[in-house]
């Protein structure tokens, strides 16, 4: 049986290998041109004063979005979607996370979209899902 120290340290890397995928897709959704909102059925309270939030961030930078209203997110519905440079997911804190090496454009959190359009917000490690703390952030962006 492995000892309690290994297990932790696996978990450790495993953490920090998945932070360096979300920084990563941050970065790419920075020299993105358009955006897809993606509305999933099970999203978190507060979604439609987030979408707006979202759209506002977006238009102010200077790019384009599209709204999808979507129930269970596949890569080949997402893939009809080429001029989609990147999407962003308003879903409840639980399914925001979603892996999007299987999709063919990255997929990002609320929070990864305003540091990725932020002109004053960076990342600090901090990680940011429920909606109530990130609104006003979007706000002052």
């Amino acid at each position: 049986e492995e000892e309690p120290a290994l297990r932790v340290s696996r978990m450790t890397l495993s953490a920090a290998a998945q932070l360096r995928r979300r920084y990563y897709l941050v970065q790419k959704a920075r020299e993105v041109a358009v955006f897809g909102v993606l509305i999933g059925t099970l999203s978190a309270g507060r979604r439609a004063e987030m979408l707006s939030a979202l759209t506002r961030l977006i238009r102010a930078r200077g790019r384009k979005h599209y709204v999808f209203l979507m129930g269970k997110l596949n890569a080949a519905k997402l893939a009809n979607f080429t001029e989609v440079g990147a999407y962003v997911l308003l879903g409840s804190s639980e399914h925001s996370l979603v892996d999007s090496r299987d999709f063919y454009r990255p997929v990002v959190t609320p929070y990864e979209l305003l540091l990725a359009l932020s002109t004053t917000h960076e990342w600090s490690g901090e990680y940011v899902l429920d909606y109530a703390p990130l609104l006003p952030r979007l706000a002052a962006a």
